[in-house]
């Protein structure tokens, strides 16, 4: 699937930049506090809110940086939610 996709250095930067923002994200949601005793649904909800948190990041941050046509969408989405 992903041998018609080049991989540039780019993509390590963008993996990076991923990485750093769910750090953030996830501290300001208080996701690596203690869980015990609070409810699973919860947990899940604030998880899916860093990841949102996330991938909007990152969406936003391409269009305004202009850099978001060096990227193959086929290999960011796969990667992204798989």
């Amino acid at each position: 699937m992903f041998s018609q996709v080049e991989w540039i250095p780019n993509y390590n930067l963008l993996a990076a930049t991923a990485m750093l923002i769910f750090i953030f994200a996830a501290e300001s949601a208080k996701l690596y506090q203690s869980w015990r005793g609070v409810d699973f649904t919860s947990l899940i909800k604030r998880v899916l809110v860093v990841w949102f948190m996330t991938a909007l990041s990152l969406m936003m941050l391409g269009y305004f940086t202009k850099v978001t046509s060096e990227f193959s969408r086929l290999l960011v989405t796969q990667t992204e939610y798989s």
